[in-house]
């Protein structure tokens, strides 16, 4: 079905749609029918049919049962318009009806215009909703959180209908940052609309591993050199280091990237784990032969975790064997 169009044409014409409800077969008229076309008209739902946009009359019950529910497609989207030809209409109501021209009597205007039936939502709806879900998630995270909207969101123009919001959930392993963004999904009656990104100044508060004073790089960590404050989580530059006592934390296994200042907390970016065995270290080797049990001593050709399989090199030995880490500084390997 072809129409004029204002702005954007939205709405669009489905023949099935129209052939399911009024049928293939010409239905026999006993009165005639009279389509008063209205000049503008604000759609009350997604689906525009005829009865929406003219005033019909008819003394045949079913005719009019048809002509009214008879589909002209989809609703123009909010802030848009589209026009629809009298002349236009009677083609397309002729062809899905086999209603005869001669039959229709038309009134009214010569076109009709169409705009969508649209409802405000303030930002402030929005926002909550946002709010509500980043606050649960740093509830989990920290000790306590204050957050502040940007004022960046804007009222939202929207189609007639039930309005539901859903905040989509943050990224596995994601960390509280000083700005973060939310993004809300906003369906009406069901059906997608429009996604909305919802920023926050955050400040977010928890425990943390901070040097007492300042460590050189590349240095083991020792309990003597931390203490556990509590530190804005939000304003670190990567992820706090884990460990729930210090000797978890400092047993030898973790030492500093660089220079870490007193009062720095411990993150991902200025330590990093201790490999069990590294490249180059003399290690204890317990080779197992049969029955036989025997230690020497070893250079380490790889690093390596405590489970993982590394070449090392006996002393004077021209060939290197495979083995097994089994804790810091030791490995095994069967011939």
């Amino acid at each position: 079905m072809k129409m004029t169009m204002r702005g954007r044409l939205s709405i669009r014409v489905s023949l099935a749609a129209g052939l399911a409800l009024c049928g293939a077969a010409a239905p026999s008229m006993a009165a005639p029918v009279q389509i008063e076309l209205r000049p503008q008209v604000v759609a009350p739902q997604r689906q525009v049919r005829l009865g929406d946009v003219a005033y019909l009359r008819t003394s045949d019950l079913a005719a009019i049962q048809r002509l009214v529910n008879l589909p002209l497609g989809q609703a123009p989207r909010p802030g848009q318009q589209s026009v629809l030809e009298r002349d236009v209409l009677a083609r397309w109501v002729r062809s899905q009806t086999g209603i005869a021209a001669d039959a229709v009597i038309w009134h009214g205007a010569e076109r009709s215009r169409v705009t969508a039936d649209v409802q405000v939502i303030p930002a402030a709806r929005i926002a909550d909703a946002a709010r509500a879900a980043l606050a649960q998630w740093l509830a989990a995270r920290t000790v306590r959180f204050d957050l502040e909207g940007t004022g960046s969101l804007q009222d939202l123009s929207l189609p007639a209908g039930a309005v539901e919001f859903s905040v989509r959930a943050l990224p596995a392993g994601a960390q509280p940052s000083t700005r973060m963004v939310m993004w809300v999904d906003v369906r009406v009656d069901g059906h997608f609309v429009r996604s909305v990104p919802a920023t926050f100044l955050v400040e977010a508060y928890g425990e943390a591993w901070v040097a007492r004073s300042s460590v050189a790089p590349s240095a083991v960590l020792a309990p003597a050199m931390l203490e556990r404050k509590t530190v804005n989580i939000a304003a670190q530059p990567a992820a706090l280091a884990a460990g729930g006592s210090a000797d978890a934390l400092v047993s030898g296994d973790v030492s500093s990237r660089r220079t870490i200042k007193a009062g720095e907390a411990l993150t991902g970016a200025n330590v990093a784990r201790v490999a069990a065995v590294s490249r180059g270290e003399w290690v204890t080797l317990l080779l197992k032969a049969g029955t036989m049990r025997m230690e020497s001593r070893a250079e380490a050709l790889q690093a390596g975790e405590v489970g993982q399989r590394v070449r090392v090199r006996v002393a004077g030995a021209v060939s290197p064997l495979d083995a097994r880490v089994t804790e810091r500084g030791r490995v095994e390997a069967t011939q």
